[in-house]
C-alpha cells in the first residue's frame, strides 16, 4: 500500500511539473511570436490622428527579420493597419528607422532596415494603404 501511495504522490510531481513546463513553453512562445509592444507614436499636426509603430514578438532569431505593424488611429478609432518584415539584421526597430509626413489626406512613413531598401507605406484617412520599396 505505501508503494501505490508513492507511485500516486509521483504522478502528482510529474503532472505538476509538465503543466508548469507548459506554461512557461506558452508564455515564451507568446512574448517572441505574438506580443504586441508599441515603440513609437506620431501624432498628425492638428492632433487628430495618431499613427503607432508596434512589433510583433521578438526579431527572428538569428539576424531575420523584425516583424512590426502600422495602426493609424483617429482617437480611438482604427483606421488601417499594416504588418510589415523588416531586415534590420536582428535588431529592433528604433525611433531614428522610421520617419512620418503628415499630408492633407494621408500620412506617409518611410521605415528604414539596415539590410534592405527603405520601405514607404501611404496610408489614407480613408484606410487605403500604399506599400513602395522593400517587401519581405
Amino acid at each position: 500500500m505505501n508503494l501505490k501511495r508513492f507511485f500516486k504522490g509521483l504522478g502528482i510531481v510529474i503532472a505538476a511539473l509538465l503543466v508548469l513546463f507548459a506554461i512557461a513553453l506558452s508564455l515564451f512562445i507568446y512574448e517572441t511570436e505574438y506580443k504586441i509592444t508599441e515603440l513609437d507614436r506620431s501624432v498628425s499636426p492638428d492632433g487628430g490622428y495618431t499613427l503607432l509603430l508596434e512589433s510583433i514578438g521578438d526579431p527572428d532569431f538569428p539576424f531575420g527579420l523584425t516583424h512590426i505593424r502600422l495602426v493609424l488611429k483617429d482617437g480611438q478609432r482604427i483606421i488601417a493597419q499594416q504588418t510589415l518584415n523588416i531586415a534590420n539584421d536582428g535588431g529592433q526597430l528604433l525611433e531614428s528607422d522610421w520617419s512620418t509626413e503628415w499630408e492633407d489626406d494621408c500620412v506617409v512613413v518611410t521605415v528604414r532596415g539596415q539590410e534592405q531598401a527603405d520601405t514607404v507605406c501611404t496610408i489614407g484617412f480613408d484606410g487605403g494603404i500604399k506599400i513602395s520599396g522593400a517587401r519581405n
